[in-house]
């Protein structure tokens, strides 16, 4: 049976919380406007669950939504990098005695850990040059169309000011002499 959303203060029934009404942070793993198949996969590394990277949205409206997909992603990007960091400093904690590396079939290992801590599988697919960048591909392009469309306005503004600049003084009495 569902639950009812009916108050009555007279009756001592309170109206449902915030929390209670929309929940709290959806960490659903279902979503109709970008893949959120990711959040099923965490990992235990080294003590620390650590979920598998976001994947980058490729549904954005560009309409500024109030939860933009771009924006949950990032949400997301934050917590993935604080458990991958939080999985390093505890592999570093191991010192030379290395009991657990980083594990094969997952995210590849973060920057800056050491070698000691990384499967010899991975260290030869390390080298590939290939680096990820923070910034999501979708975010680049349309900062360069902004940055772009800026510049043109930009030019616009000034020649239109230069259009219709009211010349100087002098200029004016030079054109009125005879």
């Amino acid at each position: 049976m569902a639950k009812r959303m009916v108050f009555d203060p007279s009756h001592g029934i309170q109206p449902p919380s915030f929390d209670q009404v929309f929940g709290g942070t959806n960490k659903s793993t279902k979503s109709s406007r970008r893949d959120v198949s990711y959040r099923e996969v965490n990992r235990m590394i080294a003590g620390v669950e650590v979920p598998k990277r976001p994947i980058e949205p490729d549904s954005c409206c560009m309409s500024g939504c109030v939860n933009c997909v771009w924006d949950l992603f990032s949400e997301d990007l934050e917590f993935w990098k604080l458990k991958t960091g939080q999985a390093k400093r505890a592999l570093q904690l191991q010192g030379d005695n290395v009991k657990e590396k980083w594990p094969l079939g997952f995210d590849p290992p973060p920057d800056g850990l050491p070698d000691k801590y990384i499967p010899r599988e991975l260290l030869t697919r390390r080298g590939n040059g290939k680096k990820r960048t923070e910034l999501p591909v979708g975010f680049k392009v349309f900062q360069d169309f902004e940055k772009k469309k800026k510049v043109e306005k930009v030019s616009r503004e000034k020649t239109l000011l230069e259009e219709t600049a009211i010349p100087e003084q002098d200029d004016l009495r030079q054109q009125a002499r005879p």
